[in-house]
């Protein structure tokens, strides 16, 4: 029993290990020092805030198509009713649509774009949304005030073309956008496939063997107020 004088020499020894363990620094167990993460490693059960889906490069309008029903003429105005049919590639909303009938002449260009800075207006439905790779149809009228049907003569016979310009508006990810297309009708042929206008020296009637064809390419503006498409 001669080693028990050094008992608390070993108690003094172990205490100060203990104290050493305790400040060591974090990692250093790994061989890291000063606790610091290599570089390019996470820390155990770190969350990464996740990364918002990347937004297209412009905004990708819905495809506009549109079916005439009839147009028909009375003593002051011209008349056309057709369904509008809308599918969206991506979701969209807040979707607006309106119709606007007009005739075809020299200044049709400037007439269509300037629908662009113009109030969008009545609508021919509510505002609705279409969900990713949706589709719905719905039904607006145009009118034209008889005496803006004129303008154009073949063969020395007054006729009117209508053009139908459907403007929609909708909002997406990156803010409001809106469209216009314009449509050109007129009536079916049996011996051909262009269409006939509707000459303004016959007696007022309605037509409802008419068809539509697209007139031009959609113009489409970004949130931004620049054209993006057409």
């Amino acid at each position: 029993m001669a080693w028990w004088p050094i008992l608390p020499l070993l108690a003094l020894v172990a205490g100060g290990w203990l104290v050493l363990r305790r400040r060591r620094p974090v990692g250093a167990a790994d061989g890291r020092e000063d606790g610091v993460l290599d570089a390019g490693e996470d820390a155990p059960n770190a969350a990464r805030p996740a990364e918002p889906a990347p937004l297209p490069a412009a905004p990708v309008p819905p495809s506009v198509t549109l079916r005439p029903l009839r147009i028909g003429l009375n003593m002051l105005t011209a008349t056309f009713e057709g369904e509008i049919g809308l599918a969206s590639e991506l979701g969209i909303e807040d979707v607006r649509v309106s119709l606007h009938l007009m005739a075809a002449s020299k200044s049709e260009g400037q007439a269509i774009a300037a629908l662009h800075d113009a109030a969008i207006g009545r609508t021919v439905v509510p505002a609705f949304a279409l969900p990713p790779g949706g589709a719905r149809t719905v039904r607006g009228i145009g009118v034209l005030a008889r005496e803006a049907t004129g303008g154009l003569e073949a063969a020395g016979r007054p006729l009117f073309v209508p053009l139908v310009a459907v403007r929609v508006g909708w909002r997406d990810a990156r803010g409001e956008h809106h469209l216009i297309q314009a449509f050109a009708v007129g009536v079916e042929r049996v011996d051909s496939a262009k269409l006939a206008p509707i000459w303004l020296d016959q007696p007022a009637r309605s037509y409802d063997q008419i068809a539509a064809r697209p007139h031009g390419m959609p113009m489409v503006r970004g949130a931004n107020g620049n054209q993006v498409l057409g």
